[in-house]
């Protein structure tokens, strides 16, 4: 018999028995792939939902408000705790906050070591995928305090506490990975117009733009008037038109609202609107309590990550149906603590 009829008759035979010609058996579904390929977080600071989705709004923050009525407000969405860094290290890695994280790390002294520090860039890595952190402020790439166990420098503008990458020692220790990741803001601008950004940006405004230092000159309508600036070339990308999803949230609430959900949230009532092509309904709202654990939830499920610490509470739901359209979730893995 000929080499080719030899094959043909081989798979035919195969196929029979439902087995394909690679071993795999023929029945098998391929893998699913996540429709999510790229996630950008935007976090705004110190303010309640009632404030921000306040009978103000529209006049407060008109071009939140504008993009509120093309994605999906998150009505139930809570912060992890009080203050901020808590917030931060919680939706990147899972951790609860603790007394110096509670304290903000005033005196840099609570960076996380190498084999407890398990975060969402490292995850990311490891799976070939793709991170940056845009630290607007930021005078130099992987700016931090000169030395830890002493007093943080950089407090206003851009400010240490609003860059959770700065407290996980296999970036901090790593200078050449640290500076090629965590960078100045401007680079986002440059990234979206090569259309090279990576698969997941943190964004974090500084704290005037962010609404953190308040005033007449750093309240929430300034922090309006710099996403209207800086939200729109993520919008218009090609990035976010094909399979991209643009978080906005704050980090916590107003410091004596310590409501929460879902037995390990006590930051407050926060607000958090997603925007994507993948959304269900343009300008919905949906009542599922969420907590900034849900969200780091929600990105490793989309890119097939194990979940990390109270990510992978029982009481942490990702984001669902009532945000997406179609499931966004990829063959789970076993999480990690």
């Amino acid at each position: 018999m000929g080499m080719r009829r030899w094959w043909a008759a081989a798979i035919a035979a195969l196929s029979v028995i439902g087995v394909s010609a690679g071993g795999v058996p023929a029945s098998a579904a391929p893998t699913p792939k996540s429709p999510v390929k790229h996630v950008f977080v935007v976090v705004l600071e110190n303010a309640s939902a009632s404030e921000i989705a306040s009978p103000t709004f529209k006049t407060t923050m008109p071009y939140l408000s504008s993009l509120s009525a093309k994605g999906v407000s998150l009505d139930q969405m809570y912060a992890i705790d009080h203050v901020s860094l808590g917030n931060y290290i919680g939706m990147t890695s899972g951790y609860e906050a603790n007394a110096k994280t509670k304290a903000d790390c005033s005196q840099y002294d609570c960076v996380y070591p190498v084999g407890q520090d398990d975060n969402v860039a490292n995850q990311l890595e490891a799976q070939h995928l793709t991170w940056k952190g845009y630290m607007d402020g930021m005078t130099q790439p992987c700016q931090k305090p000169p030395t830890q166990g002493a007093p943080d420098p950089f407090q206003v503008g851009y400010a240490t506490r609003h860059n959770p990458f700065m407290y996980y020692a296999s970036i901090v220790d790593n200078a050449t990975r640290c500076r090629s990741h965590v960078v100045p803001f401007p680079q986002l601008a440059t990234d979206l117009a090569a259309n090279r950004v990576p698969n997941y940006s943190f964004i974090s405004p500084s704290t005037c733009n962010d609404a953190h230092d308040r005033g007449s000159a750093c309240g929430l309508e300034q922090a309006d008037v710099w996403m209207s600036q800086h939200v729109q070339p993520i919008l218009k990308s090609k990035a976010y038109k094909d399979g991209g999803v643009l978080i906005i949230t704050t980090d916590e609430s107003e410091i004596s609202d310590t409501s929460g959900c879902c037995g390990n949230a006590q930051g407050g009532h926060i607000a958090t609107f997603i925007l994507s092509p993948l959304i269900a309904q343009p300008g919905s709202h949906t009542a599922t309590p969420y907590t900034h654990y849900s969200t780091l939830r929600w990105i490793e499920d989309s890119f097939g990550l194990p979940c990390l610490r109270h990510a992978c509470d029982p009481s942490t739901k990702p984001f669902g149906s009532d945000v997406f359209k179609a499931p966004t979730s990829v063959t789970k893995k076993t999480g990690t603590s």
